[in-house]
């Protein structure tokens, strides 16, 4: 432009006249208007030189003000692995820096706060303002520190969890600014999802939950639902958590110990991708007049990282009625234990007494047998002999019979028969043998039956007499030499039929202590007495009693005083019998005994107890035929006529064929005799399982060895057809 000036200016001088002139004037106003123009544009340019200076100093300034502290920068971007943000109040700038920066599409450097926040996400945002607002509030006091959970949007759009760390820089003018890190959490928020469903269902089952990071040394509550203390804080320090929450609310006793065992190092310690869990349970430390408590504690390992538990769930729970149900059975289990050892002993020392009082009457049977041998010639001194031979025999017989009683009863197989009873027989037979053996201890023996107003009833009379037997010989045997024994026997009418009769044995001997009265009925106890040491006894008899009374629906009580003597009530309920059937009883009765034209086969295969055996059956008048072993039994059946034989008695360990195999057989026979033929086992197998065996055989009864008259005869009676 300036050119053309030039060349217009030259032209006006080689012009004439006029046009020289306006050619001069236009250049002139040219010029002028040029120079108005160039002043306008100078006096902008200083304008805007002074800006541009005033905002270099204001640059300087913060540029000096980042070279005051940049020791610290330095040190904290070395130190965070996150994003760093440090705000300037006096402009809308904020300076970035951290190794994350580029990963939210964020330049390290100064930028716009604006475009800052834009990545904050918008439900985290007015958290973001509240925390920030509080650190600028408290810029004048003691620096802070606030933590929050924020999302922050990365460059390809989508958001990440992080935790961001509020806190304060000092510049050298004593200028404080807001600084904002944020570290990456997106894993450790993505490993607790993953977790969700095992937080979950813990949730169900426990009161509180609380996730910890094993790394940072921090706690979250998830879940706390304990109505009896103050709750926890919803976060804060773990080693606090641990100190004042489970450090004060744990018994005295126990506090110390549980904080070594749930410090970090030890869970990190504890917990292993092979053991995940760790249990721990306390007594809780809880105000007066509040119940003893218990919790427990177990810690999950929620994340891990190089095989450390990085992050854990603590799960806590009460375990009060667990704790009260496990005490009461582990006392229950002591007490089953004590029992049990107490039985082991009680039975330890049975056996000890068995072999003792077994031994004693097969000595003196032994040794009788041997004297009488040596005075065959000699008839009293044999009659002696022969006499202690049957005493010793019975009581043997009696040990053995207390055993089969007691394993009877405990498997549950004894019955109780229902007879025709004549009390007033019963009690004279019973007065007869007990009168006996108190003459030979010089005892006095009261018998009173006044009240027996209806002897005649219904029961059954072996089972009543062995009661009776036993409280009697009882009352003679604890009883010292020259005492007093009172037998008496009531009768109250009840309605109907039905009559309670009472039984009464009172002596004047040792007695019993409470504690042993406590357990007179338990199996095999006796007492600890050096006056009862010498007696013979089981420790059975009170127990089977026992039973015996209540499987007859009676009842049974004890008065005792150590050294005064004891009484003992005895309570049957029993059904009364017409006295007109009487005479019919009597007349049965005396023909009772008498098998004249019966027959009947004896099978056995020891020669002893085959002599034995039919010795007594021919006192009852019934013809008796013998067999060896089970095979000639069937053999001799098979070739007789029918209804030959009218019963069998079979014994059932033989050779060639046993009594099992040789009832199983004839029962096979083709005949209808041999389908109700009378089959009685006799054995010395004498247990529940051996009676049931002879059952399951075809056999109808059982009569145990040794064989006695009493037992033959009852046999017979049962079923032998007249």
């Amino acid at each position: 432009m300036a050119l053309a000036f030039m060349v217009f200016f030259a032209i006006c001088f080689y012009l004439d006249g006029i046009f020289r002139i306006a050619g001069l004037v236009i250049c002139a106003v040219i010029l002028l208007t040029g120079f108005v123009i160039l002043r306008k544009q100078l006096l902008e340019l200083e304008k805007k030189n002074l800006y541009h200076k005033n905002q270099s100093e204001v640059l300087l300034n913060q540029i000096t003000d980042l070279n005051d502290q940049s020791a610290r920068m330095k040190l904290l971007i070395s130190l965070t692995p996150g994003l760093l943000v440090e705000n300037f109040d006096e402009s809308n700038q904020v300076r970035i820096e951290g190794n994350i920066a580029r990963r939210f599409g964020l330049t390290p450097g100064l930028m716009e706060k604006e475009k800052f926040l834009k990545i904050i996400h918008p439900s985290d945002f007015i958290k973001y303002i509240i925390s920030y607002g509080k650190m600028v509030d408290g810029m004048k006091s003691a620096p802070a520190e606030i933590r929050e959970e924020l999302r922050l949007q990365v460059s390809e759009g989508d958001y990440i969890w992080t935790e961001c760390c509020f806190s304060t820089l000092k510049t050298s003018e004593g200028i404080k600014r807001v600084v904002c890190t944020f570290y990456d959490i997106e894993e450790q928020k993505q490993k607790i999802k993953e977790h969700g469903n095992i937080i979950q269902s813990l949730s169900n089952q426990y009161n509180t939950l609380i996730i910890v990071d094993l790394v940072k040394n921090t706690y979250d509550v998830i879940k706390d639902e304990r109505g009896l203390e103050q709750r926890i804080p919803e976060k804060g320090e773990y080693n606090r958590l641990n100190r004042i929450f489970f450090g004060t609310r744990v018994v005295a006793a126990d506090r110390f110990t549980l904080i070594d065992q749930l410090t970090i190092e030890n869970i990190v310690s504890h917990l292993s991708p092979s053991t995940p869990v760790m249990e721990v349970e306390y007594k809780r430390n809880l105000v007066k007049n509040i119940e003893e408590r218990w919790e427990r504690l177990t810690i999950v390992e929620v994340a891990e990282e190089n095989t450390k538990a990085t992050m854990a769930l603590l799960c806590i729970n009460d375990i009060t009625e667990q704790k009260k149900e496990e005490i009461q059975n582990r006392q229950i289990i002591q007490d089953a234990m004590l029992a049990a050892n107490q039985a082991n002993n009680a039975k330890s020392d049975f056996l000890s007494r068995m072999s003792h009082d077994i031994r004693t009457p097969l000595n003196a049977i032994i040794g009788m047998s041997g004297i009488a041998s040596k005075n065959i010639s000699n008839a009293l001194r044999l009659r002696d002999c022969l006499t202690k031979i049957d005493t010793a025999s019975k009581h043997l017989l009696d040990l053995v019979n207390e055993v089969l009683d007691m394993s009877r009863i405990e498997s549950g197989r004894v019955t109780i028969a229902t007879e025709e009873i004549n009390l007033d027989e019963m009690i004279h037979n019973i007065y007869s043998i007990v009168e006996n053996l108190a003459e030979q201890r010089k005892h006095t023996l009261v018998f009173e039956a006044s009240e027996l107003k209806n002897p005649l009833v219904s029961g059954d009379p072996s089972r009543i007499q062995q009661v009776l037997m036993n409280l009697l010989s009882n009352a003679v045997k604890y009883t010292p030499n020259g005492g007093k024994i009172i037998f008496t026997v009531k009768e109250q009418i009840e309605e109907g039929n039905i009559s309670s009769y009472t039984f009464i044995i009172e002596d004047n001997g040792v007695g019993m202590t409470p504690e042993f009265i406590a357990e007179l009925y338990e199996p095999f106890s006796r007492v600890d007495d050096s006056r009862t040491s010498k007696i013979e006894g089981t420790g059975l008899g009170m127990a089977i009693v026992k039973n015996l009374i209540n499987l007859m629906n009676g009842n049974i009580l004890v008065e005792s005083n150590v050294g005064y003597g004891s009484k003992f009530i005895v309570t049957l309920p029993l059904k009364r019998i017409d006295h007109s059937d009487s005479g019919k009883v009597k007349e049965d009765k005396e023909n009772i005994n008498d098998f004249t034209g019966k027959r009947v086969l004896m099978v056995e295969d020891n020669e002893l107890n085959m002599e034995i055996a039919v010795d007594l059956l021919e006192m009852t008048g019934v013809t008796v035929e013998t067999a060896e072993n089970g095979f000639i039994a069937v053999k001799m059946i098979e070739g007789a006529a029918e209804n030959y034989y009218d019963l069998v008695f079979m014994d059932v360990q033989m050779p060639v064929m046993n009594g099992y195999e040789a009832t199983k057989n004839i029962r096979l026979l083709n005949r209808r005799d041999c389908k109700t033929l009378p089959i009685i086992a006799v054995t010395a197998n004498a247990f529940i399982e051996d009676i049931q065996k002879t059952k399951e055989a075809g056999m109808n009864d059982h009569v145990a060895k040794p064989i006695s008259f009493e037992q033959l005869l009852q046999a017979m009676n049962t079923h032998i057809r007249k």
